[in-house]
C-alpha cells in the first residue's frame, strides 16, 4: 500500500511537473534551458522512494523519509510556479527594487579562454535580466572590453583595470585584483555617481540603491535565489546573520549537483542545520523545510548580495579596501576570495554568522577541475567534492527526527 501511494503521487506529481515545465517555456526562457528537467529529478525521486521501501530495514523510517522527500518535490513545483507569475508580473518603474551589481572578469591569454569567460558573462547577465521585481544599474570591470552586443545591451557600462595589471593597492599589481578592482567600482559607485578604481577616492553621499552585488562573471544568480535572498536578508540580519549563496554545478555526465565549495570529507559532517523556531519569523516561511539553514563549514561562494544596511555597514568597515584587510589579517582566505566575502570576516562577525540555505543555490559555469593554492601538487581530486543532496539529506533527517539540528537564535544572545 504504501508503495502504491508513492508511485500514484509520483505520477501526479510528473503530471504536474510537465504542466509547470511548459509554462516556464511559454512565459519565460529561465532556468537556461532547463538546466533542472523538472520530470527526471522527479523520476529520481521516485527511484530512490522505492529503494528506501524495498530496503526494508526500518520500513517506517523509509515511509516517512521518502514521504518527505515526495513533499519536496511537490514544494519545487508549487516554487516553480510562484516564478513563473512573478516572471509574468511587470510592476511599475517606480516600484522596482533598485540594484547595483559589478562583475569581475578576468579575460584569460590562453587560447580559448577569452571566448569561454564571454559566454559565462553573457548568462551571468541574463540571469539578473530575468530579476522581474528590479531595476539594474550594472557594470562589467574587465581587463579586456568584451565587444559583443548582447552584452552591451544588459549593462550599464564597462570599466577596464587601473593599468597594464589589475591593482590591489598602491604596491601591488596581479591578476587576482580584478576583484579588487571591480569592489572599488562597486563602492565608488553606491552613492550614484561614476563607478571608478582610483585607490583613495573619496566617496560622498549615502548609499542610494536598496540592494549591491558582487559577483565574480561565471556564477549565474538564478531569479528563484535572489527572491529567497532578499525575502530573508532583513530578518536573518537583525539577529546579526549573513545569508549567503551556495555554489553549485550540475554535472549532466554522472546527473549530480555538486557543492563545489566543499571538498573537505568532513564538510558536510561539520556542516551545520539550524532551524529557525522564531516566532516573529514565521509568517516568512512557506514550509517547515524552509525553516532550516545550513552553516557551511566552507562559507566561500564567489559572489556576494547586500542590502541596503549591510551595505552601510560594509563602507564602515575595512572590507572594502585591500591594504586594510591585508595589513590587519582580517580574512583567513586568499586575495580573490576575500573580495567575495563582503562582511564575512568584518569584526563583529565571522565564520559562525555565515548562512546558507538550500534555495540559495548560485550555478558556477566553469567546472571546478580542482582545488589547489598554486601547487599542482596540492590540487584537489573533483571526484572528492560533495553533492548538494548530501546537504538536503540532513535537512530532511531533521525533519524526520532522525537527526538533531540547532536552533538559530539571535548571535547577539547566543
Amino acid at each position: 500500500m504504501a508503495r502504491d501511494g508513492l508511485l500514484i503521487a509520483a505520477m501526479a506529481l510528473t503530471r504536474l511537473a510537465g504542466a509547470g515545465a511548459e509554462g516556464l517555456r511559454q512565459s519565460h526562457e529561465v532556468y537556461h534551458a532547463q538546466q533542472h528537467a523538472l520530470e527526471a529529478k522527479l523520476r529520481l525521486k521516485m527511484t530512490e522512494a522505492e529503494s528506501l521501501l524495498k530496503a526494508g530495514a526500518d520500513k517506517q523510517r523509509a515511509g516517512l523519509i521518502s514521504s518527505l522527500e515526495m513533499e519536496a518535490a511537490q514544494e519545487e513545483i508549487s516554487e516553480l510556479r510562484d516564478q513563473i507569475q512573478r516572471m509574468q508580473h511587470k510592476p511599475k518603474d517606480k516600484d522596482r527594487l533598485s540594484v547595483l551589481a559589478v562583475i569581475a572578469h578576468h579575460v584569460p591569454a590562453k587560447a580559448g579562454g577569452e571566448a569561454r569567460r564571454n559566454a559565462a558573462l553573457k548568462e551571468t547577465l541574463k540571469a539578473m535580466q530575468e530579476w522581474p521585481l528590479t531595476k539594474m544599474t550594472t557594470y562589467v570591470l574587465t581587463n579586456k572590453l568584451v565587444a559583443n552586443a548582447h552584452v552591451n545591451d544588459m549593462v550599464t557600462g564597462q570599466i577596464l583595470v587601473s593599468s597594464d595589471e589589475p591593482v590591489c593597492s598602491e604596491t601591488w599589481k596581479h591578476k587576482f585584483c580584478v576583484p579588487w578592482e571591480a569592489i572599488r567600482a562597486l563602492r565608488s559607485a553606491s552613492a550614484g555617481g561614476e563607478p571608478t578604481t582610483k585607490l583613495g577616492f573619496e566617496l560622498v553621499g549615502e548609499p542610494k540603491f536598496d540592494f549591491y552585488v558582487y559577483t565574480e562573471s561565471d556564477i549565474i544568480i538564478p531569479e528563484p535565489t535572489f527572491h529567497f535572498w532578499h525575502s530573508h536578508v532583513d530578518a536573518l540580519y537583525k539577529r546579526g546573520y549573513l545569508l549567503l549563496p551556495m555554489r553549485a554545478e550540475d554535472k549532466l555526465l554522472t546527473n549530480d549537483v555538486i557543492a563545489v565549495d566543499c571538498f573537505d570529507a568532513e564538510c558536510v559532517n561539520k556542516t551545520e542545520v539550524l532551524k529557525d523556531d522564531d516566532k516573529e519569523s514565521m509568517k516568512l516561511y512557506k514550509t517547515s523545510r524552509d525553516r532550516h539553514y545550513l552553516r557551511p563549514y566552507n562559507p566561500y561562494s564567489g559572489c556576494f548580495l547586500m542590502n541596503k544596511d549591510q551595505f552601510t555597514d560594509f563602507l564602515h568597515s575595512p572590507m572594502w579596501d585591500y591594504h586594510k584587510v591585508w595589513e590587519n589579517k582580517f580574512s583567513p582566505w586568499g586575495v580573490r576570495e576575500t573580495a567575495a566575502s563582503g562582511l564575512l570576516w568584518a569584526p563583529g562577525f565571522g565564520k559562525d554568522a555565515g548562512l546558507t540555505h538550500l534555495k540559495m543555490k548560485v550555478w558556477h559555469q566553469i567546472p571546478m577541475n580542482g582545488v589547489g593554492r598554486g601547487d599542482p601538487k596540492a590540487r584537489i581530486d573533483p571526484s572528492r567534492f560533495h553533492r548538494v543532496d548530501e546537504y538536503k539529506d540532513k535537512v530532511t533527517e531533521c525533519l524526520a527526527g532522525t537527526l538533531k539540528c540547532g536552533k538559530l537564535g539571535s548571535l547577539s544572545l547566543v
